[in-house]
C-alpha cells in the first residue's frame, strides 16, 4: 500500500516516481516518513466519513470558510480502504484522481495540490516548481518536534513537521512576498485518519518584524473536524 500511495502522490509531482533526490537505499527522511508514508488511516474504518474544516484569513485576500469531507468505503479487492474526497465546494472545489487503496490520509494531498495551484495563482510560477520545493524541503531541510494538541477534552501526543520551502530559494525574486512562507502539519495518531492540522502561514515582515505581533498575508488552515460513522 504505501508503493500505491507514492504512485499517488507521483501523478502530482509531490513524489518523484523514481525518487531521484533519495537515497539509494530508498531511505525517506523523518518528515517524508510521518506526513506521506506512515499509516494515517489505521484506525478508520470502511463506512467512517471524516469531516475537516477549512478557513482561510489575511489581509492579502478576501477570507473565507467551507468544508472537506472524507468518506472511506472498502476497496475494490476488497482488502484494503479507498477514499472519496470532497474538497472545498463551488468555484474552490478541487478533483483530483482517485486512488483505490490508501494507506496514508489523503487529505494531506489535496491541501498540497490546492496550496500549488494557488501559488501559481498568486505569482505566475509553475506549478511544478511550487511541488518541487515542497518536496526537497520535506526530504531535506524539515523541522519534526513533538507537541501536545487538544482532543476530546484532554491534551494528547502530536508530532508537528515544519517547511519553509522558499527561504533562501535562489528564484525568491519571483515571489519575493512568499519567501517566509511556513507550512505546518500537525500529525496526532488519537485522531482519525492521523490529520490533527494542516496549516499554511504567510507574514508581512515590512509592517512588523515580530509574526506574532500582526495578522498574516495569507494563512490556511485545516482542521479536523468530526468523526461520522
Amino acid at each position: 500500500m504505501t508503493r500505491r500511495f507514492l504512485a499517488h502522490f507521483a501523478l502530482l509531482g509531490l513524489l518523484g516516481s523514481a525518487a531521484p533526490m533519495f537515497a539509494a537505499d530508498n531511505t525517506y527522511s523523518q518528515a517524508e516518513q510521518k506526513v506521506f508514508l506512515d499509516d494515517h488511516m489505521q484506525s478508520v474504518k470502511p463506512s467512517d466519513r471524516l469531516q475537516y474544516r477549512f478557513k482561510k484569513t489575511g489581509s492579502l485576500e478576501q477570507a473565507f470558510e467551507d468544508e472537506v469531507s472524507l468518506s472511506v468505503k472498502p476497496s475494490s479487492d476488497g482488502k484494503h480502504k479507498a477514499v472519496d474526497v470532497s474538497y472545498l465546494s463551488g468555484d474552490r472545489k478541487l478533483d483530483l484522481p482517485a486512488t483505490d487503496a490508501v494507506q496514508g490520509n489523503p487529505v494531506i494531498l489535496y491541501f498540497l495540490e490546492q496550496d500549488v495551484r494557488e501559488m501559481h495563482r498568486r505569482t505566475g510560477g509553475k506549478e511544478n516548481y511550487f511541488r518541487k520545493r515542497i518536496r526537497v524541503a520535506l526530504a531535506e531541510a524539515a523541522h519534526v518536534r513533538s507537541v501536545s494538541v487538544k482532543f476530546n477534552g484532554r491534551e494528547v501526543a502530536a508530532n508537528e513537521v515544519r517547511i519553509q520551502p522558499y527561504l533562501n530559494d535562489p528564484m525568491r525574486a519571483k515571489f519575493s512576498n512568499f519567501e517566509n512562507k511556513v507550512y505546518l502539519f500537525t500529525l496526532c495518531d488519537q485522531v482519525p485518519g492521523s490529520v490533527y492540522e494542516l496549516r499554511t502561514r504567510v507574514d508581512d515582515p515590512a509592517v512588523h518584524p515580530d509574526p506574532a505581533k500582526t495578522d498574516p498575508l495569507i494563512e490556511e488552515t485545516l482542521t479536523f473536524s468530526r468523526l461520522q460513522k
